[in-house]
């Protein structure tokens, strides 16, 4: 009910043009939240995620927890993900951003619901995806995947290409 199924072909595109990369569309990018005008408390929270992505992470982010995430099927398989539940946002955010998975940001249509509404996020998600985000800072994949046809080296920060 908050997001506009019609935006969902423009996540393509990107994706289509470079599979290594990932496409958010955060709810907040077109109007960005400025922690002096935080209304609410679920607006909080994402300004509180996207601090934690930068200072662990060292990317900005408008909108870690936005329901529209694309990756390639390759990309999500090998980040070996263990979530199962809110914490699926800022795993795989977290294991992007580690196997340097270029992440790129375009704005959604966006229609906020109240709990009466049916919003089900709590403080208690909050706080889960905090941890989550500081559980996998290390994290490092059993196997090196492949992105067309290149085997990806893993060695400290910075992946090396084979062939490149």
């Amino acid at each position: 009910m908050e997001y506009d199924p019609q935006d969902i072909p423009f996540l393509l595109g990107p994706l289509l043009d470079d599979p290594q990369c990932a496409v958010y569309r955060p709810r907040y990018l077109a109007n960005p939240i400025r922690i002096w005008r935080v209304r609410r408390i679920f607006e909080l929270g994402v300004v509180i995620l996207n601090w934690a992505v930068r200072w662990i992470y060292g990317v900005r982010l408008t909108d870690e927890a936005t329901c529209y995430k694309l990756f390639s099927t390759e990309a999500l398989r090998s980040m070996q993900l263990e979530c199962q539940r809110f914490e699926f946002c800022p795993e795989v955010t977290a294991k992007a951003n580690l196997i340097q998975i270029k992440i790129h940001e375009f704005p959604a249509s966006y229609y906020s619901r109240t709990n009466d509404q049916g919003k089900k996020l709590r403080a208690r998600n909050e706080w889960e995806a905090i941890v989550a985000l500081w559980k996998y800072r290390h994290w490092s994949p059993r196997f090196a995947p492949t992105f067309n046809g290149r085997l990806v080296r893993y060695s400290g920060e910075s992946p090396a290409i084979e062939g490149s």
